[in-house]
């Protein structure tokens, strides 16, 4: 399945027990795709599911939910509507969590995948929000980020001009402020400052020289 959507599954919102239950999962999940080196494939077809199947079809998402519908016809709808698109391990976890009552927690256990499978590799997914665009200084950022937090940083920047402060930084569930905040204030300032000098020195060069 494709994985266009993967933001969409991280940002499913889920309550903590929710968030623990799918965190286990994921682990189990992710154990069984190591072997046959499928974790990306398994991670993005997870993500995908709740992005182009439960999240538009919220019927279709209460019948999966629903204590009244037996597992095993669960799993038959699960595999009519996207088992020839899924890894095989994936289709075993959809039938494990079938078996279990626990497809109502599909979007929490796609969120944790995501999360583990970056972690593994050296991966922090960080969200940015600043008052202004930060443009062409996210490289200068990521460096920052770096040496912050010790991975490699994956940064969704979002522009909300009404933001107070300048700048609010979350990695996972985790929103940073004091010490953390006040570092990367200081250094969209100076992007900013940076930004504008070259703006004005740019209006300079085509201002009428003085006395013409």
């Amino acid at each position: 399945m494709s994985s266009s959507s993967q933001s969409t599954a991280k940002r499913t919102a889920v309550d903590p027990a929710r968030q623990r239950l799918g965190a286990l999962y994921a682990k189990a999940i992710l154990a069984a795709a190591e072997k046959p080196g499928e974790t990306q494939r398994v991670v993005e077809d997870f993500e995908a599911i709740v992005a182009e199947v439960i999240e538009p079809n919220p019927k279709f998402a209460a019948v999966l939910s629903s204590a009244l519908v037996p597992a095993e016809a669960k799993k038959k709808m699960i595999d009519r509507v996207v088992a020839s698109r899924v890894s095989k391990v994936t289709s075993n976890s959809l039938a494990v969590l079938a078996d279990h009552g626990r497809l109502d927690a599909l979007a929490p256990v796609a969120t944790a995948l995501r999360e583990q499978y970056d972690a593994l590799r050296g991966r922090v997914r960080v969200e940015v929000r600043t008052a202004v665009p930060l443009n062409g200084q996210l490289p200068a950022l990521a460096k920052q980020l770096e040496r912050m937090f010790g991975g490699q940083p994956e940064i969704e920047a979002k522009v909300e001009p009404g933001l107070i402060g300048g700048i609010v930084l979350r990695v996972g569930d985790v929103i940073y402020d004091g010490s953390v905040a006040t570092q990367l204030k200081n250094l969209c300032d100076q992007m900013i400052n940076r930004s504008v000098h070259e703006i004005q020195s740019g209006r300079n060069r085509f201002s009428p020289a003085t006395g013409n």
